[in-house]
């Protein structure tokens, strides 16, 4: 195997543990109060990532067949001192994973222990569920249950059958439209106003797009044909979903026009503005790649966009972490794409 090839094999491997670790620590980002004891880690966890890219982009390089003699002992130079640089930090990473392994335990811990003492919630998170009769959501919830999803997670993907539907109540879940060249744009966002799988009540609606947990979190699942059934025989449970259905379809439509015709910035804006509207908390947990993979971007002009909002005082960005400074600033500097899909479901939310 060549130098390259075993580069890229060893950087796979161990990227994809260090990600998988950093996705976990976003589960602690649901307790109050948790930024500052995760925010060490999160730095650390990245700084290891951006060896892994340095290094995977000099792989890359050197099996690029146009590349000259004198370019490919350069690259294989650089190669080997980036592969030695991420052997030595090695034990900094088996250290970086107990540490978050134990941060989340704890933190896991802690939250059974307030569930214990607050007891269950009478009425669910879900907007939907909880807006109900009571008759209706009980005999809806009956056939539910509350589970945890974490950050990442591909709940389905483009229009594949599925077992269930989910009802967020603290996660939030991203609609992503992926090309055959693996460009990668967000379409929708479904926090605890609405329902991930809305298709199944239709025999002929089609939402083609990958379904993926954008913030860690609990939601009520239910089986798709309890819900058609719910749906059947509550009237107030299909009048809300019909409802929700054309918002989510009006969200889609909005959201590709403003991926089309809105510079990065505001783009940038807007989805901040509504991951602020259904998060917990005016930190998330945000990286790079998640933000351009959302906006459709670059990561490099989504980086000279944070850092412009950062300047102007809107938004603090420290990596991997975005904390909300000044929310009216932020909607004046938004696209009308924003206000748009809010008073949809404001409306719908009422």
């Amino acid at each position: 195997m060549s130098q390259p090839k075993r580069a890229l094999k060893e950087i796979s491997g161990l990227e994809e543990l260090i990600i998988a670790h950093l996705h976990s620590l976003a589960t602690i980002l649901i307790r109050p109060h948790s930024l500052e004891e995760i925010e060490p880690d999160v730095t650390a966890l990245n700084e290891i990532i951006k060896l892994f890219k340095n290094a995977r982009e000099i792989a890359e390089k050197l099996d690029d067949a146009t590349a000259s003699d004198e370019q490919r002992r350069r690259l294989r130079r650089n190669l080997g001192r980036q592969m030695r640089l991420i052997n030595s930090h090695k034990k900094e990473m088996a250290l970086q994973i107990n540490k978050s392994q134990e941060l989340i335990k704890k933190a896991l811990a802690l939250s059974r222990k307030e569930e214990i003492s607050s007891g269950p919630s009478p009425v669910p998170e879900n907007r939907i569920i909880a807006k109900l009769p009571e008759t209706e959501r009980e005999a809806l919830t009956a056939n539910m249950e509350r589970v945890s999803l974490s950050l990442a997670q591909v709940l389905y993907q483009n229009d594949e059958d599925f077992q269930y539907v989910y009802f967020p109540e603290t996660a939030i879940v991203s609609l992503f439209s992926i090309l055959e060249n693996g460009s990668t744009v967000g379409v929708g966002m479904i926090g605890n106003e609405g329902i991930v799988g809305i298709r199944v009540l239709s025999e002929t609606l089609t939402i083609p797009y990958h379904a993926v947990v954008q913030k860690a979190g609990t939601a009520l699942r239910i089986k798709a044909p309890f819900l058609r059934e719910g749906a059947r025989i509550a009237n107030r449970l299909q009048v809300f979903l019909l409802d929700y259905t054309q918002g989510m379809l009006t969200q889609i439509s909005q959201l590709a026009a403003c991926n089309q015709f809105h510079s990065v910035e505001q783009k940038l804006v807007r989805w901040l503005l509504m991951m602020h509207d259904r998060s917990e908390s005016d930190t998330l947990l945000l990286t790079h790649d998640l933000m351009s993979n959302m906006i459709g971007a670059r990561r490099a002009g989504v980086s000279v966009a944070a850092a412009s909002l950062q300047q102007a005082g809107l938004i603090q960005y420290r990596r991997g972490l975005i904390t909300v400074l000044d929310r009216k600033a932020l909607e004046a500097a938004s696209c009308e794409c924003y206000q748009v899909v809010k008073q949809v479901y404001d409306r719908l939310t009422a």
